[in-house]
């Protein structure tokens, strides 16, 4: 992906929900945007994956992709961040923002009452956030 961004993105905004949030995450931590958003990100790098059942995991990913995914790591982002993440999610989900926050900075903002889909409620709460930001 980092090979077909092409071009200065310091003034561009990266966006990602879910699993589109790991990679926009894994992105913005080798290229410098104005802002990320980081949306409900998923937890399956490094040691995440020993979170769920390993059926579970096996049922989705390959062995050689569990192999892979679990040589990854989360760096620090070069980025500016924001991280949402909504309060009815997963523990899994939540305790990794939250880490990445502790861990990396950035501004860490709970969507109330929100499960794992980028409904009205969670698009309202990226609003106001960059209306926050005046971006």
């Amino acid at each position: 992906v980092e090979n077909q961004i092409v071009g200065d993105c310091s003034k561009d905004m990266i966006f990602g929900f879910s699993t589109g949030a790991l990679i926009a995450y894994q992105i913005a931590a080798q290229i410098k945007f104005r802002l990320a958003l980081i949306c409900s990100i998923s937890s399956i790098l490094g040691k995440d994956l020993l979170l769920y059942p390993q059926q579970e995991v096996e049922k989705i990913f390959s062995t050689s992709q569990i192999k892979e995914l679990s040589e990854m790591s989360y760096q620090q982002s070069i980025s500016p961040i924001a991280l949402f993440y909504g309060t009815l999610e997963t523990f899994e989900v939540i305790n990794r923002t939250k880490k990445l926050h502790t861990s990396f900075g950035g501004d860490l903002i709970s969507v109330i009452k929100t499960k794992h889909k980028l409904s009205k409620n969670y698009q309202e709460a990226i609003k106001k956030y960059l209306a926050s930001k005046e971006l």
